[in-house]
């Protein structure tokens, strides 16, 4: 799989597993094939992104915190638009 992604010369790698065991070994086999990578990581539990962000493996996003960021923008991007008058 890393290897069909041309992990070697990628600039990121975005990993949205499930398993935290799984998460570390991706990133640990990327950076030994690519040191310089960014690694953005997504998680559905505050203690995950907790201990993934304590061990610096990556940027680490909260799925449901995440969610409700957009949420909010959209709703808020929607309510900022001038309604067109009705004559």
């Amino acid at each position: 799989m890393l290897v069909q992604a041309h992990i070697a010369r990628a600039g990121m790698l975005v990993v949205t597993l499930p398993d935290v065991f799984d998460v570390r070994q991706i990133v640990e086999i990327s950076r030994t094939l690519n040191p310089a990578l960014e690694v953005v990581l997504c998680t559905n539990s505050g203690d995950e992104a907790a201990l993934l962000a304590s061990e610096g493996i990556g940027t680490v996003f909260m799925s449901e915190t995440e969610l409700a960021r957009g949420m909010t923008e959209h709703v808020l991007g929607r309510m900022a638009k001038p309604v067109a008058a009705s004559h």
